[in-house]
């Protein structure tokens, strides 16, 4: 069993003069994982991030739903798919979903910002390490499309589905199931010259969802990794998060464990290119320390990112 990039045919790749700068953008999503939890587990790969990158510790960022679902929606579509309280905080009184059959209905069909960058110009991933993924969670139908360049959903589906296959791929040589994810995404980064943009999400559950301690022994691997591919996202938005924090076990039910499950991690760091931007800057800095913000505030900064921000030359921020 094994997988492979084979660039797409229909992606330029040469930039025509004048065509405005596009940055990559590339998400890796650590599932379950508080802002306090990722210091705690990743400091190496937290310190390459801040030091090489020059990445911005978003200190106040809220979970916006109870799991990866609502929160998922939200960073990626921009859609509030659970009740809220009214804004009097009439408890009996809530505003209703955005859209309350999100699970019946495909996510091709929503405001995916895949499809955003996908539309740009962009050559785009989407790989997760858990056979149902995000969108395809028990009861919900997920994309009836391919929803980006390349895909790495039937690799896992195939490996959820076969015992042997899994034990023989991963369980033998002791292969964790994070690694063929990010092996995909370096094919998939060498596979296209710098002057093609990309986008790319890496949502990697099975680490931490079911296991407070379960970073701690991956953090030399992500250091080596940022430190050994600086080169290839010299000129990329970079974003480290997570979901949502811890969600269940004892540690969840102390006062710490709550505040820690509504503060999800996010680092984000921005292309070189930009990075002497004083206003910009100004901006990072006042909002990853002072601000409480939420998924929405990540989806609407992808968003512009994708479509706005190119027409302005990236000097409106």
């Amino acid at each position: 069993m094994h997988f492979q990039i084979v660039p797409s045919p229909n992606i330029s790749v040469n930039q025509n003069t004048g065509e405005p700068f596009r940055p990559s953008v590339f998400i890796l999503l650590f599932d379950s994982v508080s802002r306090s939890s990722g210091i705690r587990s990743i400091p190496k790969t937290i310190n390459i991030l801040k030091e090489n990158y020059g990445a911005f510790d978003f200190r106040g960022l809220n979970k916006v739903g109870s799991n990866s679902l609502p929160n998922g929606y939200a960073f990626l579509t921009g859609i509030r798919t659970e009740e809220l309280p009214s804004v009097d905080f009439h408890m009996d009184e809530k505003l209703p979903s955005e859209r309350p059959n999100y699970c019946h209905e495909y996510v091709d069909n929503s405001t995916f910002i895949g499809k955003n960058f996908t539309d740009a110009g962009y050559v785009s991933l989407m790989a997760e390490d858990w056979t149902y993924g995000v969108f395809k969670v028990p009861g919900c139908i997920g994309f009836s499309n391919k929803p980006t360049t390349h895909y790495l959903r039937p690799f896992y589906v195939r490996m959820g589905e076969d015992k042997m296959l899994r034990e023989q791929t991963l369980w033998q040589p002791c292969i964790e199931t994070y690694q063929p994810l990010m092996e995909y995404h370096v094919q998939f980064l060498k596979a296209y010259p710098t002057t093609v943009p990309k986008f790319s999400l890496i949502w990697i559950t099975e680490l931490a969802h079911n296991y407070l301690d379960g970073l701690f022994h991956v953090d030399d691997y992500f250091a080596n990794f940022f430190q050994q591919n600086r080169q290839l996202f010299r000129e990329s938005f970079v974003f480290m998060m997570s979901d949502h924090g811890m969600t269940f076990g004892p540690v969840r039910e102390t006062k710490m464990g709550q505040k820690e499950n509504g503060n999800p991690m996010l680092f984000f760091a921005v292309p070189e290119s930009l990075s002497h931007n004083k206003q910009l800057l100004e901006n990072l800095r006042t909002n990853s320390a002072d601000r409480l913000i939420s998924h929405f505030d990540v989806y609407t900064t992808l968003l512009d990112i994708a479509t706005v921000a190119p027409r302005t030359n990236w000097t409106d921020f």
